[in-house]
């Protein structure tokens, strides 16, 4: 009788074992030498939604470096980038100069929390302001 009680315990085991590791994660690492094109949109919120803010965006890598536009083409960023299993780091190289009277646009500069599943690429980061900038990307080059 503990036999087979035993028995019935181990096969459950290793089957929820082998249901388990056949599960396949949807996460994917971004491969910062392979050349791929994005395309997509950007959200820039505050807690006060008085100067929430929106558009198109795109983004192009290759090689350790990328080169991006926020803002429907209105702001540049261009650079290198890091990629580790969770984080992406841009450093933008581009010159900007802003009027001080205005907020300036994000563009993408510093390091960002990402997921990638291959197709779909989404970053974003909460800032210490309360700011919450998400950009999402779609790959356009398969």
């Amino acid at each position: 009788m503990k036999t087979s009680k035993f028995r019935i315990q181990l096969f459950t085991v290793v089957l929820l074992s082998l249901i388990v590791l056949s599960c396949e994660d949807d996460r994917i690492s971004l491969n910062k030498n392979k050349h791929q094109v994005f395309d997509g949109s950007f959200t820039l919120k505050t807690d006060n939604k008085s100067t929430n803010q929106s558009g198109s965006s795109t983004l192009e890598t290759s090689n350790g470096k990328f080169d991006g536009y926020t803002y429907d083409g209105g702001v540049h960023a261009a650079g290198k980038f890091t990629v580790t299993e969770n984080k992406i780091t841009f450093i933008d190289t581009v010159f900007k100069i802003y009027p001080t009277n205005i907020i300036p646009p994000r563009s993408l500069n510093g390091t960002y929390d990402y997921a990638f599943d291959g197709t779909k690429l989404q970053i974003g980061n909460k800032y210490a302001s309360g700011w919450i900038e998400e950009h999402t990307f779609y790959l356009k080059n398969q």
